[in-house]
């Protein structure tokens, strides 16, 4: 199930810019104005796409929250796997 999917059967309207009738800067645009929050999947090579680019300066512009999202697993050999989190001594806490 695709995170688009998922979401609009939680009553979330979504735009995807891979499925937008009219693709171009303009509608791109409309698209992130009309968006409550924008969500970018960090894939390999995605911050040297111009239209991403884009979208995420328009984002900024407009005062949207940004969600950045990494997804790990065994079906995405290209990308390393997270580092560990990091070991904490309980007596540093106090």
């Amino acid at each position: 199930m695709t995170l688009e999917l998922r979401l609009t059967q939680l009553g979330y309207n979504c735009w995807l810019d891979q499925k937008a009738e009219t693709i171009n800067k303009q509608s791109m645009a409309d698209g992130v104005r009309s968006s409550q929050v924008f969500l970018l999947f960090l894939s390999e090579g995605v911050l040297t796409r111009p239209f991403v680019l884009f979208e995420i300066e328009s984002a900024l512009k407009l005062g949207k929250r940004v969600m950045l999202i990494h997804e790990t697993g065994s079906h995405l050999p290209h990308l390393p796997p997270p580092p560990p989190p990091p070991q904490m001594d309980v007596a540093q806490l106090a």
